[in-house]
């Protein structure tokens, strides 16, 4: 059986797949690194807490990346907030 480009059917089937899949990479990321909604919630979270000096790098700030920010750990492929790290080492000084 020989490999043959001559049949456009399976050209097509094969663009559409790697079309598809790319597709999928794209939207399963997020540019920016976090989701809006995500970063309101963590300042809330924060905020909850009268010690403002505990994470001074969470603030409410357009340009800043909640992904980013000390404790916060994002999945790299979604962009989405899944961990608070050491939290509870933190709130009982």
């Amino acid at each position: 059986m020989e490999w043959s480009w001559k049949k456009p059917w399976l050209v097509m089937m094969i663009a559409i797949i790697v079309i598809g899949l790319l597709l999928f990479q794209v939207s399963g990321s997020n540019s920016s690194g976090y989701f809006p909604e995500e970063k309101k919630a963590l300042l809330e979270f924060k905020s909850a807490y009268s010690n403002e000096s505990l994470l001074p790098s969470w603030v409410n700030d357009s340009k800043s990346n909640c992904c980013e920010w000390e404790r916060v750990t994002c999945d790299r492929s979604s962009g989405h907030f899944f961990r608070l790290n050491h939290w509870l080492d933190r709130l009982d000084q």
